[in-house]
């Protein structure tokens, strides 16, 4: 089934892919650079099922887990400002936080806007069972919707609800 595109998460450029080997694990998401405090989004409604400041998940900065229906939830990391707290409804497209350089990102040389980006995980359980667990390619989903022109977001994006749920019943099914 086809993905339906609404609103917003943030508009930038992937500089890292789900899948990418780093030196001592594999990317778990997307990162988008983009200018420090720009606004993100929820790719869907549902409620925030929890948020971290910086320092509680490893190399994550602050960071912000919606869940958007059973086994459907979306992580939001590196972020300078979380504007929602835990269990608050969330609407599609919802402004949830401003784009930040926490967790060490001002050093990564793989971002060159400045430093900042946003890290889009979409996952099927929170907390995940294992270290590489329960993820999907948020870029799938992207590509689907013919959104990435090389690595360039140049519309912002957003996710339905949904489509979000189509989208990893389909990826799970993928896997099997």
């Amino acid at each position: 089934m086809a993905i339906t595109v609404k609103k917003p998460v943030v508009r930038g450029f992937i500089t890292s892919h789900y899948g990418d080997a780093r030196a001592d694990h594999i990317h778990q998401g997307i990162d988008i650079a983009t200018r420090e405090g720009e606004p993100v989004y929820a790719i869907a409604a549902g409620t925030v099922y929890e948020t971290y400041p910086n320092g509680t998940l490893d190399r994550y900065g602050n960071v912000i887990v919606l869940k958007h229906a059973e086994n459907s939830y979306s992580l939001y990391a590196h972020l300078a400002e979380i504007l929602v707290s835990k269990n608050q409804a969330i609407a599609d497209g919802q402004l949830i936080a401003k784009v930040g350089r926490t967790a060490g990102t001002r050093a990564d040389p793989s971002i060159t806007v400045d430093g900042a980006h946003l890290h889009l995980e979409m996952l099927t359980r929170w907390p995940p069972a294992a270290r590489y667990a329960d993820r999907l390619d948020p870029e799938r989903i992207l590509k689907a919707q013919n959104l990435l022109r090389g690595n360039s977001i140049s519309t912002p994006i957003k996710v339905s609800g949904l489509a979000f749920i189509l989208a990893a019943a389909a990826a799970l099914q993928s896997l099997r």
